[in-house]
């Protein structure tokens, strides 16, 4: 664009270099201000470009097309609402809502329980997984999107392993595995006994979208025997996640639940003599979703 500049302009009227506009005045033979093809293509280009820039076609019976292709403009990428998703169910984008960033969890798994120990031996058993965690950027193209908040893990009994958490999934979009269980413990007067849990490198699947991050699950702790002396052992913490801590290992006792969202529960573990024991469940799952215009 450029400020008028046929031989009638105002020079200087709003500073040097700026010229403008002048009426003229007939008692002294001031001409106003002629105009030019090029200041009024200048011109027509200059507002033309602002209105098919924003994707609207120029219509000769529409005088707020200006005002519409600035005003999508200053709303674009503007954030326009979160869905903190707990339950499963449908996800419905809320009105102009063009991305999403969804953050989600798998569930996490079950502590696994212990069997009791005898009058020389010590019990422990593992922590469970947490639940794979994923941040998606994602198109908004449906008017509805199916949602499982992945389950929480059940505890592992005396005689069992915890079971696995659930996948958290938005439909088209992605999935988030849940945790691997955290396995049955065992009693042993061995003077270390260590258990790792099974590396789970099961990372969420992506259908649609772009993966901003991309976890695994984090493991649960493996549980530790240190000969028959009291107070010497302990079970596997749960995995931890983004969203929540796993459970503590059990204090001669039961592995317990951890916080948050996702996270797998605390191994038990039990000193000599001990019963056997449970470990901790596992947390459900959660997705959140940020959309913007």
């Amino acid at each position: 664009m450029h400020r008028i500049d046929t031989s009638t302009a105002q020079v200087d009227k709003f500073g040097s270099g700026k010229n403008g506009f002048t009426g003229g005045n007939p008692q002294t033979g001031e001409l106003p201000t002629a105009l030019d093809a090029d200041y009024f293509d200048s011109l027509q280009e200059e507002l033309a470009a602002v209105i098919e820039a924003a994707g609207i076609t120029l219509d000769k019976n529409k005088n707020n097309q200006l005002y519409t292709a600035i005003k999508s403009q200053f709303n674009a990428g503007r954030l326009i609402g979160i869905k903190v998703i707990t339950s499963s169910g449908l996800y419905i984008p809320s009105v102009g809502a063009k991305k999403g960033k969804a953050r989600a969890v798998g569930g996490g798994a079950g502590g696994g329980g212990g069997p009791a120990a005898g009058s020389s031996q010590q019990s422990c058993a593992q922590g469970g997984q947490c639940g794979s965690y994923a941040e998606v950027l994602f198109d908004i193209s449906a008017a509805s999107y199916a949602v499982t908040i992945g389950a929480a893990g059940v505890a592992g009994t005396a005689s069992a392993a915890g079971t696995a958490g659930g996948a958290t999934t938005l439909a088209g979009i992605f999935s988030c595995p849940g945790g691997s269980p955290g396995s049955q413990g065992i009693a042993s007067s061995a003077t270390i006994t260590v258990s790792n849990n099974a590396a789970n490198s099961t990372y969420a699947t992506i259908s649609s979208g772009t993966a901003l991050i991309n976890l695994p699950a984090s493991p649960g702790e493996p549980f530790i025997v240190l000969g028959v002396l009291s107070g010497q052992l302990r079970g596997g913490r749960g995995g931890s996640n983004p969203f929540g801590i796993g459970g503590s290992p059990g204090a001669f006792g039961p592995g317990t639940v951890g916080r948050g969202f996702g996270s797998g529960g605390g191994g038990c573990s039990q000193g000599q003599g001990g019963a056997g024991d449970v470990g901790g469940a596992g947390l459900p799952g959660i997705m959140v979703i940020e959309e913007y215009a």
